[in-house]
């Protein structure tokens, strides 16, 4: 489904639970209950409108409605787009995760989002840093949300290798 799909990178996260009770998304929920499904990430936070972005969402759907035999027509397979299968999900430490406020990722990035350095910086909802998180990783690329996450709810990144398939 995400090869049809079509967008830029397909991360495998082999994280999530495996209980319905326990799952939080709705495509992992899904799953539990033995559904394909995925999710999505793109337009920069929801505050882009540009055309293009908006234009590749609307033909990945199409693309994999065809693929599921749900609309007519053929599936146009789109250039193969890297995949990523996390060796680990960095979550926030346990002494961090009742401090209020977002954490920003910084470091080198590339034109596709990947960080090269793992650090954030948590800023409290007046703009102060408050704490600062760093940590070293070897034998992969680190995929980072784009958004400022709430440490209590959202992992900071996916540290993951490019698995070639």
């Amino acid at each position: 489904m995400a090869v049809v799909f079509g967008l830029g990178n397909i991360v495998i996260d082999h994280s999530r639970p495996k209980d319905p009770k326990e799952s939080k998304y709705c495509s992992n929920t899904a799953m539990t209950l033995g559904k394909p499904a995925l999710t999505i990430e793109s337009g920069g936070m929801g505050l882009s409108d540009d055309e293009s972005e908006i234009a590749a969402i609307e033909r990945g759907a199409l693309n994999l409605m065809r693929h599921l035999k749900m609309l007519d027509g053929k599936v146009e397979m789109p250039p193969r787009s890297p995949g990523y299968d996390p060796a680990e999900v960095l979550y926030f430490p346990t002494t961090l995760q009742e401090k209020a406020g977002l954490f920003f990722a910084s470091g080198e990035e590339d034109t596709d989002g990947l960080k090269k350095d793992l650090c954030w910086r948590g800023h409290d909802f007046f703009g102060r840093q408050i704490y600062e998180l760093s940590r070293a990783f070897r034998g992969g690329d680190t995929l980072c949300p784009r958004h400022p996450s709430d440490q209590r709810r959202e992992p900071l990144a996916f540290v993951a290798a490019v698995k070639n398939e």
